[in-house]
């Protein structure tokens, strides 16, 4: 479980914690996040997004697939050595007939790049605390560059102290703890991969990169505790703005034939939870087409539904947005129902509150993950000391804190509370008013008249 953020300029936020710690100290097991648009509730998300990416810079595949999404074998499952070779060379002929395709491995100062914070030139900071077993903290400091300035991985078993396993600065020498490395030959190659390669990447990533070539080793190279930290990064899946970790195409992919059983179930699944939703949807198909080559196949994304009396085949494009976002969620919600840590960013868009609050009064009702959310408004099955905001400062900025949920009949939220939501702030008269007076020249006297303006003319005043 995914137990505290902290960010130091990062997007828009020059400080921010999210504490999910309770009052009794246990990790809350659901969390609601709201706050104006723009105020950075999807930078949250983004932020433990900017975690994973940092761990995947080094990793074998690219991530994400930037040429040619399909291939990533949707359904969150990374393809074999044998299998991406053999995609290596069907990409090669469908494209151009080269012998290879350069697989592009993504630096710290890309990552850094995108999650810098808007206007400033100081670099990032941030901090992870994760809960599986034992408590783990993980520190990554990056400079204006976007490199690397330091990075440290602790751990807190139970009734034990904190011990740092690893430690890591510019300009000084690598410190692993004694017990990191349980082969010294290993020891001394990791230490000389660190060397090459941090600054540009991680310890973290190189690690990352090492156990998926084979983890079965690396659990006779390096201490449990590594590996453990590695398994809370494999247990969070993030939905984000509308396309998310695990499934990055659910419109359009490629699949090899061993995986159409895994395909044919999560059509089930998806089949079993529409018609929950809409009773004259019937079932969820992906159907084949388009040869791709000998041991692979692509599909797009249909529902067969009810329409006057007669069963169609729609494209999934055609459906409406609430069937298409709670299609979009439900890999999430499963992974959720398996115990892993799920984050969703709006969970609440094009979905309707009813349906929301039913989804989530199941999810938390049994002891299942961890689901964390940010929402546009709160959703009724958010207890209290569940929910947070983000709120702006005199000084323009934006901090996270614990809102209270209001009493049961006195309404979800005062919306005079800084940095949420109040419809009734804006003055659509007033708005008009304004429009009116720089348009024509008058004032709230004709402000019952609505003025047609040629596009140009719009546009000059854009200008000005």
């Amino acid at each position: 479980m995914l137990s505290k953020v902290v960010l130091d300029n990062f997007r828009s936020f020059a400080h921010a914690e999210l504490d999910l710690s309770g009052p009794d100290g246990r990790t809350l097991d659901h969390a609601a996040v709201c706050g104006e648009n723009g105020s950075g509730k999807t930078s949250l998300v983004e932020s433990v997004l900017f975690l994973m990416e940092s761990a995947r810079t080094l990793a074998g595949r690219p991530w994400p697939v930037d040429w040619a999404s399909g291939y990533n074998l949707v359904l969150g499952r990374d393809p074999d050595d044998r299998d991406l070779d053999g995609m290596i060379e069907r990409l090669a002929a469908e494209y151009d007939g080269s012998d290879e395709i350069w697989m592009p491995r993504t630096s710290m100062p890309i990552i850094a790049e995108k999650h810098s914070r808007i206007g400033s030139d100081d670099g990032i900071r941030a901090a992870y605390e994760f809960v599986r077993g034992a408590r783990f903290g993980y520190g990554l400091e990056l400079d204006r560059d976007g490199r690397v300035l330091s990075e440290e991985l602790t751990c807190r078993p139970w009734g034990r102290k904190p011990t740092v396993l690893y430690s890591l600065r510019r300009g000084e020498e690598p410190s692993f703890h004694r017990m990191f490395f349980r082969d010294a030959g290993y020891g001394s190659c990791f230490r000389d991969l660190v060397s090459d390669s941090w600054g540009d990447h991680t310890a973290l990533s190189i690690l990352v990169s090492e156990t998926a070539d084979d983890r079965g080793q690396m659990e006779g190279m390096v201490c449990p505790w590594a590996l453990a930290f590695l398994d809370c990064l494999a247990e969070v899946r993030i939905l984000t703005s509308g396309s998310g970790d695990l499934f990055p195409d659910m419109e359009w992919g490629v699949m090899n034939d061993d995986d159409r059983i895994v395909l044919k179930a999560y059509q089930m699944a998806a089949s079993e939870f529409l018609r929950c939703i809409d009773p004259d949807i019937r079932e969820v198909r992906h159907v084949r087409h388009g040869p791709r080559g000998r041991d692979c196949f692509c599909y797009r994304t249909h529902v067969r539904r009810l329409i006057d009396g007669e069963c169609r085949l729609v494209p999934i494009e055609s459906e409406s947005s609430g069937i298409w976002r709670a299609l979009e969620i439900l890999p999430y919600l499963m992974e959720l129902y398996r115990g892993r840590t799920v984050l969703v960013d709006d969970a609440d868009a094009w979905l309707h509150p009813d349906l929301l609050d039913g989804i989530l009064e199941q999810a938390l009702d049994d002891d299942h993950g961890q689901l964390i959310m940010t929402v546009r408004s709160l959703p009724d099955a958010v207890e209290a000391g569940h929910a947070f905001a983000v709120v702006r400062t005199d000084g323009g900025g934006r901090e996270v804190r614990p809102i209270d949920v209001a009493v049961e009949g006195e309404g979800r939220l005062d919306g005079g509370c800084r940095g949420i939501p109040n419809p009734y702030w804006v003055d659509m008269s007033m708005i008009v008013n304004e429009f009116d007076y720089i348009v024509e020249g008058r004032g709230s006297d004709r402000a019952g008249t609505a003025y047609i303006l040629p596009s140009d003319r719009f546009e000059r005043l854009l200008i000005r």
